[in-house]
Parts: structure tokens; sequence; C-alpha cells
């Protein structure tokens, strides 16, 4: 699965840490990814206001450790090893 997030918050992801999303929805039909609206990195939690709310229903909160980043013009994909 790959995760979005807005390019501005790239820097505090590194391959090997380990997040918790707590609040994405589903979208990889349109966008081929996960949107993320809140997840949390180390100890900082991350909030990215730039998502619209979605009409779906939000994925349970999950964790893993990122495996890959992928940095875009706009937006930052990256993917985790689920725990």
């Amino acid at each position: 699965m790959r995760y979005e997030i807005p390019r501005e918050a790239t820097s505090h992801l590194g391959i090997g840490k380990w997040v918790e999303i707590m609040e994405s929805y589903d979208h990889r039909e349109d966008t081929d990814s996960i949107q993320v609206k809140a997840m949390r990195v180390d100890s900082q939690v991350l909030a990215f206001s730039s998502h619209a709310k979605h009409e779906t229903r939000p994925l349970r909160p999950h964790e893993g450790q990122i495996t890959f980043i992928e940095s875009g013009p706009t937006r930052t994909l990256f993917g985790i090893r689920l725990r």
C-alpha cells in the first residue's frame, strides 16, 4: 500500500521510522494511494488540513515501519510494513 501526505511533511519521514496512521481514507481507485489525514511519527503528531474530508469511511488506525519514500512536487508517497 502507498500512503500520501503533503510534500511539506516529508522531512518528518525516514526509512525505518515507526509511524502510527491515526486517520486515513482509501482512495486507491482514484489516486492509487491512501490519503493520510493524521499520523504520528516518533513522538510528533502530524495533522494535514490540506486534505479535504472524504465521504468514505476512515480506515482503522494502524502502525508500521516505513519501507520507502517517494517525494513529488506536491505530495509524498510512502509505504509501511504493518506491525
